[in-house]
C-alpha cells in the first residue's frame, strides 16, 4: 500500500521534482563560481595586483 502511494506520487510529480533539483544545482554552481571570482579579486587587491577587466565588470554588475 505504502509503496503504491509512493510510486503514484513519484510518477505524477517527477518532472517538477527534477526541475527543482536542476534549478537548485544550477544556482549553487553559479553562486560558487561567482564567489570564487570575488575571492580571486579580493586576493589580488590584498597583494596590490590589478584585477582583470572581465572580473571587474562581473563584480561591478553584482555590486552596483
Amino acid at each position: 500500500m505504502r509503496s503504491q502511494l509512493m510510486w503514484r506520487f513519484m510518477s505524477l510529480h517527477w518532472p517538477k521534482l527534477s526541475a527543482v533539483c536542476l534549478l537548485y544545482c544550477g544556482l549553487a554552481a553559479g553562486l560558487g563560481h561567482l564567489t570564487n571570482l570575488q575571492l580571486d579579486a579580493m586576493q589580488g587587491q590584498a597583494q596590490n595586483q590589478l584585477v582583470p577587466l572581465e572580473l571587474s565588470y562581473r563584480l561591478n554588475a553584482l555590486n552596483p
